[in-house]
């Protein structure tokens, strides 16, 4: 690790040492060192050292960057250290050992390496490394032969602790770029190109946001209706031609036939790339290039030729002859600094935590020059103005006088930049500087997931209790907070709460972060020659396996983390395997995710120091060697989606230090272990598998009662198999957790049982009663006859799902879970009532019931007929419902119902903005909530928030019972609708003229539905269709009626795409299809009775795309004229970039 690892390192050696000297009786282990003649003057000795060179490490970091002897000194040192902490984890781990050691072998091995002799030999040993190591370090304080000032205590610039920030969506963040945002759009719309596929490069120096402004324009909403496909690759300095085609195909989403991609040749990879271009109009972003090497390009350029005209590769780069390698006619947009007045917007947002916060004048004058130095250039304006987070003015006026002076002008100098995050850096306290350094083991432009980084600066011992009792992960994610907060990393997605889930590092940052960490932390490749001497962190990224660069990287280096990615020729070479788990004895990360390698028994538990096991994705190992059970230090293991795995060791309970288990996915998977009771620092369980108690298992079936002790559970966890649990009196499996926040209850799809009573019932959902904490919560598969009456007590859940529960008829109140956003029932198929009142006060109720709800999904409930909602009766057989916009579904915007087949009212949905029906009947819906608004044709009512007027997304699919009439009444409140899709709705006959209220639809699509005359409501004046002044996309496929196109279509002139499939009735296209200046795209396919093309085509000024598939009688047309007229389209003043016709010519 970097060298500001040595001042961490030595502090934690000596808070050991003192521990050990400083008790009367001192630990199992140091007794035994102590009883050695001088071991503990030598502990002592040891410790006068150790503190004497710590006085001056702060200093010695910093000379190093420009004092050569500095540095060796330094790494002769480091490597001591690491000597010393290992000695010691190597004796508190045996200590550890024998306290767990527990069954008859292994207490007799345990007692044999305990015995009298064994015990003199060992002390013996380790007493003469502590001798050795105290005389290595003497030497080395003496050889210093430079001058370095002692600093005890380090000066950093600390965030003051508070509230832990929130942070927002990277688009969220970005400050001063909307102008930009425009021009770049403006050079990918425009069409002026003669080829295919053309080139923008934004090109600006590092730290200037060119990835974000990229970011902003790829998430922009004309660029997504603008282009047919979106891509986005992040490149970085390695020009990998196979890499970059697989990460544009996943980015495209494209399936390898059921196969991983890594597996794929190179040929198989760019043939599945043309075939997913081809035919689109495309956008891809290439970020962060590096490349100048014309011919590299063109291996990968020529493979994305295939798209159609318009299409546009969009490049972020610091050269401009990188941009002019990739096409010669690029369009280059110089990417500038931030304006002054947004410079200091961002800074003050980085310094105050406001862009709008009243600044003190003397803070503002420095701040204001900060900002000079910082030449526009976004990441330092962030970086340091957030070291100022927090500071009072006298910590503002240190910084004015000692440091300040410091910041060069950032134009001043070529590496200026870098000069100023090092400025940064260097004002880190040490444990930041540690977890920073290490993420520059992974490659640029990785995301990182922000637990798996927690857990793995915790095994290498970063993360420090003060006291001994705080939660390590809960101090990792301040940790996070505060190198998120100085911009050292970004966020990339973040939870509606403000939680941050995965992160990212800037390219800039990354370098840093790579020098910092001075050859330790190394990406390891052997298709490369290269020396491997002093890494102590290695990530393998190689398709090839070499015995002998393994065998040398080994023996050169002494590993503290080993990760392998892509070696799947590793699989067939482990025979070898032996030798490479022997070489990692000091390893304390190990990661062999999707290596799908078995675990040699005989090395594996030689592994002691290890902290960090993932071997999730083995789809080839059965079970795990019980020598894993010896790596007593063990915190977190990882064995998510080892589909093969069918056990776990029986002994797991001796791994008395993990506090991570991860096994979801892991569905050959029959039992639990006994004995997880013990494992009492657990935070992570994903799954637990509920087994028959009799099954007959070695070391026998743990039951969920296990859990009962567990307290410091978190996270999500999936109980399986819940149809064996046993009810249990007075148990609590899940009541005390506090920290749990996703739970997953299944009871699987076999036979249940039937003879549980209810009493028995009623004590399992007190069994499985989870803490209020939870957010996620989904029940699946239970038969029991009710559902449990604790459901609306959990007031903080976010997300409920309800599914396959067969015999619930009613649900608990759940509109009193306040939080609750997101609502699922699924095949609930007795249920009858979501929500039942007893009386009519519950009606006259003016508290709003589901508060937050943004999304409702009803989905196969069959017998599912009403909700409740304030109603009053009319008439004996009538319901009348009263439209009060505050006390229903505040905040829901999404709506989906399928297969709800006797549902026939609802409470009404005054903010809805996606409504779905599939396989449903919807017209009592539809008219209860058109009808809830006295004179709701009125303009009045038409004015006012009434349901469904906020409506911008409406589907019909398979709905039976929709009908002309309905749409009469439906349409005239959907003035904000934008998408419709009309698709297997046998009974609809027409549109009616209720379309010309539709001004604000864009797209409208129309499938299979057989009754439907398009044209029987179509007059002279195209009343119909005119007023669908935003119309831009038309679907219509397997309309039998459809024999022409209606009139009035030819009055939208906003139409961009046009598709017509599967019509056997049409016979032609109408001539005034040519006043459609818009229309770019026209698909006309399997329309058996279309018999030519007309001339009025010749007037389509923006028309970019033709495709003609499985049309005989256009086939013929074209032979009979000898293709005369083909030939004549073909040669339009516009390019047609693709025409598919099923013929051949000789």
């Amino acid at each position: 690790m970097a060298e500001a690892v040595l001042f961490s390192l030595a502090t934690n050696i000596l808070n050991s040492l003192a521990a050990e000297v400083a008790k009367p009786g001192g630990s199992f282990a140091s007794q035994k060192i102590q009883l050695l003649c001088s071991a503990k003057d030598e502990l002592q000795s040891l410790e006068r050292t150790i503190q004497s060179i710590q006085a001056v490490l702060l200093d010695a970091e910093k000379q190093q960057w420009h004092n050569h002897q500095v540095k060796l000194w330094l790494k002769r040192l480091k490597d001591v250290l690491y000597d010393v902490q290992d000695l010691f984890d190597d004796v508190a781990t045996e200590n550890l050992r024998r306290k767990v050691a527990s069954g008859n072998k292994t207490w007799k091995e345990v007692r044999l390496f305990f015995s009298k002799s064994n015990q003199l030999a060992h002390r013996l040993k380790v007493a003469n490394k502590i001798q050795e190591l105290r005389k290595t370090l003497d030497g080395i304080e003496k050889d210093k032969m430079f001058h370095l000032e002692r600093h005890l205590i380090e000066e950093t610039m600390a965030i003051g602790r508070g509230k832990k920030p929130e942070f927002s969506a990277p688009d969220e963040q970005i400050i001063g770029r909307e102008e930009d945002k425009e021009n770049v759009k403006r050079l990918l719309f425009d069409p002026s190109s003669s080829e295919t596929v053309s080139f923008v490069s934004i090109v600006g120096k590092g730290g200037l946001g060119k990835t974000a402004l990229a970011r902003l324009v790829f998430h922009d909403r004309e660029v997504e209706k603008h282009f047919d496909l979106k891509m986005w690759v992040c490149v970085s300095d390695v020009f990998d031609v196979k890499f970059i085609i697989k990460e544009i195909l996943r980015s495209a989403k494209v399936e390898c036939q059921g196969q991983d991609h890594e597996n794929k040749p190179i040929e198989e990879l760019q043939s599945l790339l043309r075939e997913t271009l081809a035919r689109k109009k495309y956008l891809l972003v290439l970020d962060d290039m590096w490349n100048e090497v014309r011919l590299k390009w063109l291996e990968l350029g020529d493979w994305l030729k295939g798209g159609v005209r318009g299409s546009k590769i969009l490049i972020t780069t610091r050269s401009h002859k990188v941009a002019k390698v990739t096409d010669e006619k690029s369009a280059i947009y110089d990417l500038q600094g931030l304006p002054r007045d947004e410079s200091w917007d961002l800074f003050r947002e980085a310094a105050f935590g406001d862009r709008r916060a009243s600044v003190d004048q003397r803070l503002e004058e420095m701040g204001k020059d900060i900002v000079r130095k910082c030449a526009g250039v976004p990441l330092a304006i962030r970086t340091v103005g957030s070291l100022l987070y927090g500071k009072k003015e006298d910590g503002w006026l240190r910084f004015k006088v000692k440091e300040l002076p410091e910041i060069q002008e950032i134009d001043a100098l070529d590496n200026g930049i870098m000069q100023v995050l090092k400025f940064s850096y260097d004002h880190l306290p040490s444990y930041l500087k540690d977890c920073f350094a290490y993420c520059s083991l992974f490659p640029k432009d990785c995301i990182y997931n922000k637990e798996t980084m927690i857990q793995l600066w915790m095994a290498q011992g970063f993360i420090k209790s003060l006291n001994g009792e705080d939660n390590l992960e809960e101090i990792a994610d301040n940790y996070l907070s505060d190198l998120l907060y100085r911009s050292f990393f970004d966020a990339e997605t973040v939870r509606d709460d403000g939680e941050v889930l995965t992160f990212k590092m800037h390219d800039l940052m990354h370098d840093l972060a790579r020098k910092v960490a001075g050859g330790e932390c190394k990406i390891v490749d052997f298709k490369k020659e290269e020396t491997y001497g002093g890494i102590r962190h290695a990530l393998l990224l190689s398709w090839i396996f070499s015995e002998e660069k393994m065998m040398s990287l080994l023996e050169t280096s002494i590993l503290r983390t080993f990760f392998i990615l892509y070696c799947r020729e590793l699989k067939t070479r482990s025979s070898e395997l032996d030798k490479v788990f022997s070489g990692l004895r000091h390893c304390r990360v190990l990661g062999l995710r999707q290596a799908d390698i078995p675990l040699p028994p005989s090395s594996f538990g030689k592994l002691t120091h290890l902290r960090f096991l993932d071997v999730s994705q083995n789809y080839s190992i059965q079970s795990l060697p019980d020598s894993i059970t010896d790596l007593v230090n063990l915190q977190t293991l990882k064995l998510s989606y080892c589909s093969k795995l069918t056990t776990l060791p029986r002994d797991l309970k001796k791994l008395v230090n993990l506090r991570h288990l991860l096994i979801d996915g892991c569905r050959s998977l029959s039992h639990m272990p006994c004995g997880l009771s013990h494992l009492s620092s657990l935070q992570t369980l994903s799954q637990f598998i509920v087994q028959k108690m009799d099954l007959k298992v070695p070391g026998g079936v743990g039951s969920l009662d296990e859990l009962g002790g567990l307290n410091r559970l978190g996270g999500s966890i999936r109980l399986e198999h819940l149809k064996f649990l046993q009810p249990a009196p007075e148990k609590f499996h899940l009541r005390e957790k506090q920290r749990l926040r996703s739970l997953v209850l299944n009871w699987s799809w076999e036979q249940q049982e039937d003879d549980e009573s209810e009493r028995d019932e009623s004590i399992l959902w007190d069994n499985l009663w989870p803490h209020p904490n939870l957010t996620n919560l989904s029940m699946d598969s239970c038969m029991s006859r009710s559902p449990p009456s604790w459901l609306s007590t959990i007031k903080n859940v976010v997300e409920l799902e309800l599914g396959c529960c067969g015999k619930w008829k009613y649900l608990p109140p759940l509109g009193e879970l306040s939080s609750l956003r997101r609502l699922t029932l699924r095949q609930l198929d007795a249920l009858e009532f979501v929500q039942e009142i007893s009386d009519q006060e519950q009606f006259n109720s003016e508290r709003p019931f589901f508060p937050s709800l943004e999304e409702l999904k009803l989905m196969g409930c069959e017998k599912l007929k009403s909700w409740w909602g304030r109603r009053q009766q009319v008439g004996a057989d009538q319901d009348h419902w009263q439209y009060d916009s505050h006390s229903a579904f505040p905040k829901l915007s999404v709506v989906r119902i399928s297969s709800c087949y006797h549902l026939n009212s609802l409470p009404l949905f005054p903010r809805i903005k996606t409504l779905t029906f599939a396989s449903a009947v919807c017209v009592k819906l539809l008219e209860q909530q058109v009808k809830a608004v006295p004179n709701y044709l009125s303009e009045a009512a038409l004015s006012t928030s009434t349901p469904l007027s906020k409506l911008e997304h409406l589907e019909f699919f398979y709905v039976m019972d929709l009908e002309d009439s309905m749409f009469e009444i439906l349409l005239p409140l959907l003035r904000n609708l934008e998408y419709m899709s009309l698709e297997c709705c046998h009974n609809l006959r027409s549109l009616s003229h209720g379309m010309q209220y539709l001004s604000s639809l864009s797209s409208l699509q129309i499938r299979d539905c057989e009754e439907l005359d398009l044209s029987s409501h179509d007059d002279e004046h195209g009343t119909q269709w005119r007023s669908l002044e935003k119309l831009c996309d038309l679907t219509i496929t397997r309309l039998p009626k459809l024999v022409a196109l209606p009139e009035g279509i030819q009055h939208v002139l906003t139409l961009q795409s046009l598709n017509i499939t599967f019509c056997e009735n049409l016979t032609s296209l109408p001539e005034w299809i040519g006043n459609f200046s818009s229309l770019q795209k026209l698909d006309v396919s399997y329309c058996s009775c279309l018999t030519c093309l007309p001339d009025g085509m010749r007037r389509l000024t923006s028309f970019k795309k033709l495709r003609i598939v499985g049309c005989p009688a256009m086939q013929e047309w074209c032979q009979r004229e000898s293709r005369a007229d083909w030939e004549t389209i073909a040669d339009f003043s516009f390019p047609v970039s693709y025409v598919d016709v099923p013929w051949r010519t000789g």
